[in-house]
């Protein structure tokens, strides 16, 4: 168990856990909209405007229908003059093309042993293709200064997700030079036009992700610094100033502060410290509320399940709380998205996602079951039995709960095999 857990953590896992946040300028900022439609408006033509509706639809689980008026935008303008406007506006169907297909993967728990060959293909396909228009376009003389910023931003999402998918196929070092590239691109956008807050967001979160992870990777993009609490404000900024981006910066940041409140590094930290697990709790709980209120909410399509990774949120919230009973509800509420995903949406879903749902149940059940017959001031047979079993399932390499980030991830089973081991001893098992 203590090899599983306290392993050298890959400077490189930031670019599967971390990264994809930043590689959707306008996604979450369409919910801002508020536009549930049934069917694609066909008269969308710009790429920002199909974006922030097609986009949205995805958070609601609607990818082919987007998929192919995309696809259908893209084939037209291929065929336009090669001017430097549809060179643009290419660059950009490309990228959220991709990024349509992306969301599809992660609603269907693409791993590196688990994918949809035709979609993984798919997605590879347009990312290249944003990348090299973007390149094509910063070749290109007379470009104004935002449209070069526009070009660098785009190109620097491109190699966020060339990054992803290398890390996935195993080439860590290759995604260790996309993550850099893509942090320099983001860079050179902001230092053209201050105004693109999308970049500012992206490198947020690769300051935060960076230094969360450590290791070579944060060596190398910013000297060995801890940028945890510069990457936080970001976000905090972006959503305070409530702009496309807010619903982005929400979601993220739920996750930085779950995982700030098991990071070790933030041992004995005062409760008032905006890294301390007291401040990440509470700010999880108002940002999962807000995410909630604000945006999901909104659904009036009937057939609408729920969204899952809040669900997911929600639970592992719980877990970190010690309320067990509410943290099973809702990785039940996972399960009923997954099933219905499945069996009314025909949605291939790794099988793997329920399994890893189910251990997290097992972990709450045992625990609430323990901690009910300690409240007795009781030892049990049975309760000492399923304790062991949790604890033999850990140390075989099970995980209480599957995640991207393998150093959040590891973090999050150290927590729970304490709490596991605490309770046992607290039971004279």
């Amino acid at each position: 168990m203590q090899n599983a857990l306290y392993k050298a953590k890959s400077s490189v896992a930031i670019l599967l856990g971390i990264t994809t946040f930043i590689l959707f300028p306008s996604f979450f900022g369409a919910l801002a909209t508020g536009v549930e439609k049934n069917s694609p408006s066909l008269s969308i033509v710009k790429a920002e405007d199909a974006a922030r509706e097609a986009l949205a639809a995805t958070l609601f689980y609607r990818f082919q229908e987007w998929a192919g008026l995309f696809k259908d935008r893209i084939a037209k303008l291929e065929l336009q003059p090669d001017t430097i406007q549809n060179r643009i506006e290419l660059m950009k169907y490309y990228f959220f093309m991709a990024g349509i297909n992306v969301e599809w993967s992660h609603a269907l728990a693409f791993t590196s042993q688990y994918k949809i060959d035709s979609l993984a293909e798919d997605c590879y396909r347009f990312i290249k293709l944003s990348k090299e228009t973007a390149q094509k376009l910063l070749d290109s003389e007379n470009l104004t200064d935002r449209q070069k910023a526009e070009s660098y931003l785009y190109l620097g999402a491109a190699e966020g997700y060339l990054g992803i998918f290398e890390y996935g196929a195993g080439n860590l070092f290759q995604a260790l030079i996309n993550g850099f590239q893509a942090d320099g691109h983001l860079e050179e956008a902001l230092q053209l036009d201050p105004g693109r807050k999308e970049a500012y967001l992206g490198l947020g979160i690769y300051r935060y992700g960076n230094s969360r992870v450590g290791g070579i990777g944060n060596f190398i993009m910013q000297g060995g610094r801890d940028l945890r609490q510069v990457g936080i404000e970001h976000l905090e900024r972006s959503v305070r100033l409530d702009d496309i981006s807010t619903p982005l910066a929400i979601k993220t940041l739920i996750w930085f502060y779950i995982s700030e409140q098991i990071n070790p590094a933030n041992a004995g930290l005062a409760d008032n410290h905006p890294l301390s697990a007291k401040v990440g709790k509470v700010r999880s709980r108002e940002l999962m509320d807000l995410l909630e209120r604000k945006f999901l909410s909104r659904s009036s399509e009937s057939s609408f399940p729920g969204n899952k990774e809040l669900a997911m949120m929600k639970a592992i919230q719980d877990l970190l709380d010690e309320k067990y009973e509410k943290g099973k509800e809702n990785f039940l509420k996972v399960l009923e998205i997954i099933e219905t995903l499945k069996n009314k949406m025909n949605f291939p879903v790794n099988p793997q996602q329920a399994e890893s749902i189910q251990a997290g149940i097992r972990f709450t059940e045992t625990m609430e079951a323990g901690l009910k017959v300690k409240n007795l001031k009781k030892g049990s047979h049975e309760a000492c039995q399923n304790i062991q079993n949790q604890i033999d399932y850990m140390d075989n390499g099970g995980t209480v709960l599957q995640y991207d980030s393998e150093a959040v991830r590891n973090d999050i089973d150290s927590v729970f095999y304490k709490r596991l081991v605490n309770l046992s001893d607290n039971l004279s098992c």
